[in-house]
């Protein structure tokens, strides 16, 4: 394998970096699984008990920093439409796992039990599905913890064609948020807003997606190599499955708990990677298929408009003038 380097002269970084960056995400996304699997089993020797020993917060300030850099990368190369790209990306997939997560609810399972979470009853619907509207910024959605970083995520989506206007802001931003983190030591910090985790977290952790983000616009040269095609296209399927592993993990977990489903770490984690390949294949695949056809048909009658405007401010043809010049002539009588 020949490694070369080349310059960024578009800051557009070579395919194999996202073929990377896919394969981090799955292994990040089960770093945080397998954190929150031995909350409810035995994790047996093994890879399941090297990935539960690593630290799932630190695995979402990678998830972060990631995230940063692939916004950058987008906001950068196509400013047009960006709204609507990181809607159709995440909101499918989300609205799946929270439809899931929300199940527990209607049966009034009780989670107290494992992982310290609250008595779900039918009267948390409501509020719990409100908290999951608004990415847990109004509350904590007890069956799916890990929303919470989405939230951070959503907003800095949000705020990105501003960052985007300045650097002196995004690195100021970075360094206050890097010593509040600092500061509060997260993630055992007790310092909270109002004891929300999404509110808290965001001036602790934020300082990884803004590192991301200063990351893609700092890289001038890329080291670049390639794979083949079948190890593309695996690491590309490893990238888009860790969305869905990210969040629906927990609301899996709990329904086979609350339901009392016998089984060990192994047919968990089956269960996850089959839930997971479900939403991608049923849910995330078909939206992006539909965004490509909305896309498509908003192409063409822009296109359209385009051209009858074009038409309608063409100057007139020499038989055109002739005609205006022999109506606006006397006519004699």
């Amino acid at each position: 394998m020949n490694l070369t380097m080349k310059a960024n002269t578009n800051n557009d970084p070579p395919q194999v970096v996202w073929s990377i960056l896919a394969v981090m995400r799955l292994c990040l996304a089960s770093v945080v699984m397998v954190g929150h699997m031995a909350f409810f089993y035995a994790i047996p020797v093994g890879t399941l008990r090297f990935l539960s020993s690593l630290n799932g917060s630190y695995a979402v300030l990678w998830f972060l920093a990631i995230s940063g850099f692939s916004i950058a990368h987008s906001h950068t190369k196509n400013p047009d439409g960006y709204y609507a790209r990181r809607c159709w990306r995440i909101l499918p997939v989300y609205g799946a796992c929270v439809a899931v997560a929300l199940v527990p609810y209607l049966f009034s399972f009780d989670i107290s039990q494992a992982y310290g979470g609250s008595t779900v009853t039918h009267a948390k619907f409501w509020s719990t599905l409100l908290a999951a509207f608004t990415f847990s910024l109004s509350g904590h959605v007890d069956t799916d913890g890990p929303i919470w970083s989405l939230g951070v995520e959503v907003l800095w989506y949000a705020l990105t064609p501003l960052l985007a206007r300045s650097r002196i802001i995004i690195v100021t931003l970075m360094v206050g948020s890097f010593a509040m983190f600092h500061w509060t030591g997260w993630p055992s910090t007790t310092w909270s807003i109002g004891g929300n985790a999404t509110l808290s977290a965001i001036p602790m952790v934020s300082w990884a997606w803004l590192a991301g983000f200063c990351l893609y616009h700092a890289c001038k040269r890329w080291p670049t190599f390639s794979f083949s095609g079948r190890v593309a296209k695996t690491a590309q399927w490893c990238g888009d499955i860790s969305y869905p592993v990210y969040l629906v993990h927990m609301p899996v977990l709990w329904l086979l708990n609350a339901i009392g489903f016998p089984m060990s770490a192994y047919t968990a984690l089956i269960f996850v990677i089959v839930s997971s390949a479900t939403v991608f294949h049923l849910v995330d695949l078909p939206s992006r298929r539909l965004r490509k056809v909305m896309g498509s048909r908003h192409s063409k009658k822009s296109d359209q408009t385009g051209l009858h405007a074009s038409l309608a401010c063409k100057p007139a043809g020499k038989a055109s003038l002739v005609n205006a010049k022999l109506e606006s002539e006397p006519r004699k009588t």
